[in-house]
């Protein structure tokens, strides 16, 4: 299967990447520099929920995920969405203390992991099986 939209699928795994990262999150949300040189929880929110990798992400199988990606999204979803509507509009040091804020960053990590290595086994596809690896003849 071909994705539709790489740059979206891109964005949504920056999203993840951001998200599964406490280091960062501390250096740059808990201690904002302007400019921003990291984006912030708002842009992160933004990026899956309004694709929506978030919370459908089987309405964008073949457009920017894959089947298999679905079910770690779900899962983050599951964690993250009510913690949103139940803060809302908060300082991002709120979210990082919240108590369920350790699970949406191993969620997000799983989830950043799954699509990493399909993109990584897309980029490289695997040789006929039994093949051995090229050898030049010459050298």
């Amino acid at each position: 299967m071909t994705i539709e939209f790489p740059q979206m699928r891109e964005e949504v795994l920056e999203a993840l990447e951001v998200l599964a990262d406490p280091e960062l999150q501390n250096e740059h949300w808990l201690t904002p520099r302007y400019p921003m040189d990291c984006p912030d929880f708002d842009w992160v929110v933004r990026a899956l929920y309004d694709t929506p990798a978030l919370p459908s992400p089987g309405l964008v199988v073949g457009t920017f995920l894959y089947a298999d990606e679905e079910e770690p999204l779900l899962a983050l979803d599951v964690v993250l969405d009510p913690m949103i509507a139940q803060l809302q509009d908060v300082p991002d040091a709120e979210y990082l203390a919240h108590p369920d804020w350790p699970e949406v960053v191993r969620l997000a990590g799983l989830a950043a992991a799954v699509l990493r290595e399909r993109d990584a086994a897309e980029a490289s596809p695997p040789g006929p099986v039994g093949a051995a690896p090229y050898a030049d003849p010459h050298g």
